[in-house]
């Protein structure tokens, strides 16, 4: 899981069988400012963004999808992320 510039991204590691190993991107979300930190915890990512708060993605794996599920709409700069638990988390 990898947070490049306005997009998260998530990656495969696969060996190619020489020894060798690749990055394949499986799926990603886009649609914020700069995604500047990250937390997951199971299928559940935050988001901290530069000027676009703090917002809850799901993965969900059946659909190979990154999807928003939450997020604040009021614009605050991010210094940190943090999951508590399943149900609380902090920006």
């Amino acid at each position: 899981l990898a947070g490049i510039n306005s997009k998260v991204q998530l990656f495969s590691f696969l060996s190619k069988g020489t020894g060798s190993f690749e990055l394949q991107s499986e799926c990603g979300h886009h649609g914020h400012i700069m995604v500047l930190y990250m937390q997951s915890r199971g299928d559940f990512i935050i988001i901290g963004d530069l000027m676009k708060s703090i917002s809850l993605l799901m993965y969900k794996s059946l659909d190979g999808t990154i999807e928003e599920i939450s997020r604040d709409y009021n614009a605050n700069w991010m210094t940190a992320v943090e999951m508590c638990d399943d149900e609380i988390y902090v920006g």
